[in-house]
C-alpha cells in the first residue's frame, strides 16, 4: 500500500534533508542567515495544520518555535513573513518538482499494478493582473487508490498539458501500472510514451479525436450486451436519495482500422452512468482504447478509478486548503506553495492511527503538538 511511508533515518534533520536539502539554494551566501530547509520544513509544518499565508506561517513558528527545535536548530529563529515569501518566491520549481517525486519514490516504493491518474489543475489564485500574469496550471499524478500525489508538474505558459504529459512520465519512471487520463492528452505521441515505459493505458475517446470517436462508437452501437456476456458489468450505487447505475463493457479490435493505429492498443470500452435524482434520471456514455486485452474488471476499475484525482486531490485542494483563494502569487512561490499542500495532503493521507477527515486531522495536529509530531515522523521527519 502507498501508505506505508518510512524513511527510518538515523536522525530528524537527515530526514528533512530527503526532501529539502537537495534544493540549491538561489540566495547570496550572504543573505543566507535562515537555512533553505529550516523556512521549508517550517512552511510545510504550518499548512499541515491549515496555516494559509506567509503571514500565518510566520505567526505559527513564532508560537511553535520550541517544539520546531526539536526537529531543526532554527538558530536564528523565525524569518519574517517577508523573507518566507521571498525565498519560496525564488526557489526554482523544477528543483521542488525533482526534490518531490525523489521523495514519494523512495517514501512509497514503486508498487507495480498501480493506477495512475494524470489530470491539470489551474491556480486561479495566481493570476496578477498588475504583473500580466495568467493562472498557472499544474499536471498532476495521482496514485488512485488512496488519493496520494505521486508527481506535481508546472505545465510551460507557451505549451499545454500534451507536451508536459510525456515530460512527467519521464520523471515518474513507472512500470507496469495503468495510466489514465482526460481526452485532452489521448494523442499518439502518449499512448507511445506509455507503451514504451512498459506501462498500460485507458484513454477516453472524444471529438479532438473524430476519425477515432466515429469508430469506436459505431462499433458499440452496432452490439447490443446482455447481462450474461464475459465482456459486459452492471452495478448499482444508493446514497443520499441518488441512484447511480453504470454499465460497462469492453470489445476485441475486430473490423477496426483507426484504432489499430494506436500503440499498444488492445481493446475499446464503453462505460455508461445513468444516475437518478428527484424523479429525473440523466445519462452520459463514454468511449476509451485500452491497451490490454478485453478485462472489463480491469477496465471498469480504471475508469471509476479516475475520478480519484478530481475528488481526493483538487476537490480537497480547494475546499479544505483553499488552494483557490490563495493570494500567494509572486514569481515562483504559487507553484513551490501548492506543491507543499500536495506534501501535507499526503502526510495526512499516509496517518493512519486515525480514520478523521484531513479536515479533522488539520485540528487535531493544531490543537495536539503530539499529533502533529507524528504526521511529519511518520513519514520519516
Amino acid at each position: 500500500m502507498l501508505e506505508n511511508i518510512n524513511f527510518n533515518s538515523e536522525s530528524e534533520e537527515e530526514s528533512v534533508n530527503v526532501i529539502f536539502g537537495s534544493l540549491e539554494d538561489p540566495r547570496l551566501d550572504r543573505k543566507k542567515l535562515y537555512p533553505l530547509s529550516e523556512i521549508m520544513f517550517l512552511c510545510l509544518s504550518a499548512v499541515l495544520i491549515g496555516v494559509k499565508s506567509w503571514r500565518g506561517v510566520e505567526t505559527f513558528g513564532n508560537e511553535r518555535l520550541e517544539w520546531l527545535q526539536t526537529f531543526m536548530p532554527f538558530l536564528e529563529g523565525i524569518p519574517s513573513h517577508q523573507t518566507i515569501g521571498r525565498v519560496c518566491s525564488i526557489v526554482k520549481p523544477s528543483a521542488m518538482e525533482k526534490a518531490f517525486i525523489q521523495f514519494m519514490s523512495s517514501a512509497t516504493g514503486k508498487k507495480p499494478d498501480q493506477i495512475i491518474a494524470l489530470d491539470g489543475k489551474t491556480l486561479r489564485g495566481s493570476f496578477d493582473k498588475a504583473a500580466s500574469q495568467k493562472p498557472l496550471h499544474i499536471l498532476n499524478a495521482c496514485a488512485t487508490e488512496n488519493g496520494l500525489t505521486i508527481g506535481h508538474l508546472l505545465v510551460d505558459k507557451k505549451t499545454n498539458e500534451i507536451t508536459a504529459v510525456p515530460e512527467l512520465l519521464d520523471m515518474l519512471d513507472l512500470k507496469n501500472v495503468t495510466i489514465t487520463a482526460d481526452a485532452l492528452n489521448t494523442q499518439k505521441n502518449i499512448a507511445e510514451k506509455i507503451i514504451s515505459q512498459g506501462n498500460d493505458y485507458v484513454l477516453p475517446v472524444k471529438g479532438n479525436q473524430k476519425n477515432l470517436q466515429n469508430e469506436v462508437t459505431t462499433k458499440f452501437s452496432s452490439i447490443e450486451f446482455k447481462k450474461e456476456d464475459a465482456n459486459f458489468k452492471y452495478s448499482i450505487e444508493k446514497e443520499h436519495g441518488r441512484i447511480d447505475r453504470r454499465f460497462y463493457s469492453v470489445l476485441p479490435l475486430v473490423g477496426l482500422n483507426e484504432v489499430l493505429e494506436w500503440k499498444g492498443v488492445k481493446s475499446i470500452g464503453t462505460a455508461t452512468t445513468e444516475t437518478e435524482k428527484n424523479g429525473k434520471i440523466s445519462s452520459e456514455t463514454r468511449y476509451f482504447i485500452c491497451s490490454f486485452e478485453p478485462d472489463v474488471e480491469r477496465f471498469a476499475k480504471a475508469v471509476r478509478s479516475h475520478w480519484a484525482i478530481e475528488n481526493k486531490l483538487h476537490w480537497t485542494l480547494d475546499v479544505t486548503f483553499r488552494e483557490d483563494e490563495s493570494r500567494v502569487r509572486k514569481d515562483h512561490a504559487p507553484v513551490n506553495f501548492s506543491l507543499i499542500r500536495k506534501l501535507a495532503l499526503n502526510l495526512h493521507r499516509a496517518e493512519k492511527s486515525t480514520n478523521k477527515s484531513v479536515p479533522q486531522k488539520m485540528i487535531k495536529a493544531s490543537l495536539n503538538p503530539s499529533y502533529h509530531e507524528k504526521l511529519l515522523k511518520s513519514c520519516g521527519f
